[in-house]
C-alpha cells in the first residue's frame, strides 16, 4: 500500500507495506505530517495489522522509519487519539528508526500512554537486529535497502 495526500499546497507521501508478510509492517512517513496525514497513515497501518491477525499472527510488529520525516503534530493527546494502531491488541513491538530526539520523545510518551512495546534505534539494521532479539519466533530477517 502506498498513500499520497495533498494538504494545504504540499503533497505528503507515506508508504505502509509489509516488510515480512503478516508479521512486520514497514511505515515510511516523509516530509511534514499534519494530523490528517497521521490519521490516514494509521488507517493503512491498521489494515495490515488486522490482515496479519486474520492470517493467524498474534502480534504484528511495526517498523516506523522516520529518517525522512521533517515535522509531525506535537499535540500529545491528539497523537494518542490519531495513532490508534498503537493501542490495538494485535500490535506487537513498535521499532522507530532514525528519529530526532524531539520525535523520539513524543513517540515514547504516546507509547507509554498506550502501554505499547516501543524501542527507538538509530539505523535500519539496528531496528531489524532489535526486532529479531525481541521476537525469536520471527524467521531470520535480512535488512533490505530501504529508501528514505
Amino acid at each position: 500500500l502506498s498513500s499520497r495526500i495533498a494538504v494545504q499546497g504540499y503533497t505528503m507521501p507515506f508508504e505502509v507495506s509489509w516488510y515480512l508478510e503478516n508479521r512486520v509492517v514497514l511505515v515510511q512517513p516523509k516530509g511534514m505530517m499534519a494530523s490528517a496525514d497521521m490519521a490516514e497513515m494509521n488507517t493503512e497501518i491498521l489494515k495490515l495489522i488486522h490482515a496479519g491477525r486474520d492470517a493467524g499472527t498474534d502480534k504484528v510488529h511495526t517498523i516506523i522509519d522516520v529518517r525522512a520525516l521533517q515535522r509531525m503534530p506535537v499535540n500529545i493527546s491528539g497523537l494518542s487519539d490519531t495513532l490508534k494502531h498503537v493501542k490495538d491488541p494485535a500490535q506487537g513491538w513498535i521499532i522507530m528508526v532514525g528519529a530526532k530526539s524531539s520525535i523520539r520523545f513524543l513517540a515514547r510518551i504516546v507509547s507509554q500512554i498506550a502501554r505499547a512495546d516501543f524501542c527507538a534505534v538509530e539505523t535500519f539494521d539496528d531496528g531489524i537486529a532489535t526486532l529479531q532479539r525481541l521476537d525469536a519466533s520471527l524467521p531470520k530477517l535480512t535488512p533490505q535497502k530501504v529508501e528514505c
